[in-house]
């Protein structure tokens, strides 16, 4: 699966497979989610992991909650707090490119629509 939110993704998500590593520029769901056209629900047991290549990782999310980003890197895990309408959150930011992996731990209830990138 490609990193974003497809409509062919649509429906229950269930309990998918999060290998140890992801590839560049793929997801993987771990936990309840509810997905439709444009986001991804947090459910309970909800995380994302992503590998991806840029300077910046960005994920625009809503609702009432908390993400957890953990890194591949060493990097203490840091906690985003969600509140709202959705709106765009900085994941990763270094100052040269850098191919690396995330795991977000997210809270029920709060929404994930598109990742971006620079």
């Amino acid at each position: 699966m490609r990193a974003g939110w497809h409509p062919a993704d649509a429906g229950p998500a269930g309990d998918l497979p999060v290998p140890g590593h992801r590839p560049r520029r793929q997801v993987g769901l771990r936990g309840e989610w509810t997905v439709d056209y444009e986001k991804a629900t947090a459910g309970p047991g909800a995380q994302v992991r992503l590998g991806y290549t840029a300077k910046s990782t960005n994920l625009v999310l809503a609702g009432t909650g908390t993400v957890t980003v953990s890194t591949d890197d060493g990097r203490p895990p840091r906690t985003i707090t969600v509140s709202g309408t959705p709106n765009l959150y900085r994941l990763s930011q270094t100052p040269d490119l850098h191919t690396g992996q995330l795991t977000l731990t997210i809270t029920p209830g709060v929404q994930a629509y598109p990742f971006t990138f620079d």
